[in-house]
Order: C-alpha cells, then structure tokens, then sequence
C-alpha cells in the first residue's frame, strides 16, 4: 500500500441486516492505522464524537478478531504515514446477518431484547411507524429500533444473505 493514504470504505448489509467483520491477517508499518467504524460515519465533521469499534496497528492481531455493525453499515478508514516502509497491510472477510444490536439502547436504557414481540414490555410496537423508537450505541451511533434491533423487530429474514448481497460502496 501507498504512503500518505487516507481511504475509506463503507459497508453496506442492506435494510435489516448488519455487517459481520472478521480480521484475517494484520500487517501494519509502524505509524500506520487502520479504523473500524460502527454506521455510515460522515467524514470530516467538525465535532464528530464518533469512536471506532477498534484501531488497528502493526502486525499483531487483537484478542477481538470479529465485529458485528449496530445497523447495516460499517465504515473502514485505513490512514498511512508518510514513510516507505514496506509492510502487507490487512485482510478481512464481511458477512451480511441478521441481528440484533449488542450495544444500542434506547432512551429509556431498554436494549433490543425488550423489542421482541415476546418481550414482558410493549415496546415491539414502537419499532417502526411514527412513533418508532431511536437509540445510541455505546459507539455515539444514533439509529431507530428497526435497524438496530432487526432480529427482535422481525425485520429480516431466517436466512438474510440468500436474497441480498453485501454491497461495497467505498
């Protein structure tokens, strides 16, 4: 890869789905990093309190290897110092799912299994419409109950990725 990088690549499982990553391989030169973002992170915005779900650096893979999108984006950043040291870069595989959020919540600190229709609360009739309910991951990341919580919502289906392919738009 090429010194004094800044490329992104956005993500896109499509409506009711989320995105799997999961790291293959890490080769980083030192100074050089590469960033995984939750959602469809707007670039360069002034007081963007966005964090990544992880940052990578060198070559040693973390503990963590697989990263699940609160809603159906996920956002790469890969940033290059200006040296020339040589070094491989990185692999990933990406998996369109169905899922529901680990890290959203709503207003009220109800997380996506209290969106289930079999949940003891009535909140499953809040996941969409009008009155449908939005949240934030613990990421800073806003969304609605219907993407967040897609499982529990029943917006997807027993098997997402037969009828819809991951898209890349970066």
């Amino acid at each position: 890869y090429a010194a004094n990088w800044d490329r992104f690549a956005l993500v896109d499982a499509g409506p009711g789905l989320k995105v799997k990553l999961s790291l293959e391989t890490l080769g980083l030169a030192t100074g050089d990093v590469v960033m995984v973002f939750d959602g469809q992170l707007p670039r360069n915005q002034p007081g963007d309190s966005q964090r990544p779900l992880v940052t990578l650096a060198g070559d040693v893979l973390p503990a963590n290897t697989s990263y699940i999108s609160s809603g159906r984006h996920l956002y790469v950043q890969m940033i290059t110092n200006g040296d020339q040291r040589v070094s491989s870069g990185f692999s990933m595989a990406l998996r369109c799912i169905c899922a529901d959020s680990a890290r959203w919540t709503d207003p009220q600190g109800a997380g996506c299994a209290q969106y289930g229709r079999e949940a003891a609360s009535t909140k499953f009739g809040t996941c969409a419409g009008p009155m449908a309910a939005r949240g934030t991951t613990t990421t800073g990341l806003a969304l609605p109950a219907s993407e967040a919580c897609a499982l529990s919502c029943e917006g997807c289906s027993v098997d997402p990725c037969q009828g819809w392919v991951c898209e890349h738009g970066g």
